[in-house]
């Protein structure tokens, strides 16, 4: 899982990673939820990560 520190680690400035994470967890949570309740945790990490490859290609 993905920590704040980790975040700052990887991004290099904290506070604007940070707040993005959050941005995401709360809009994910806000249109997903009902989706995310009926998907495993490996699913739904698989598809995130499945979706941040397509943006950082």
């Amino acid at each position: 899982m993905m920590t704040e520190k980790s975040i700052r680690d990887t991004r290099g400035n904290g506070h604007e990673a940070s707040a993005e994470s959050k941005q995401l967890a709360i809009s994910l949570k806000f249109h997903y939820a009902e989706t995310l309740r009926n998907m495993t945790l490996q699913e739904t990490l698989q598809t995130i990560a499945e979706v941040w490859e397509t943006c950082n290609r």
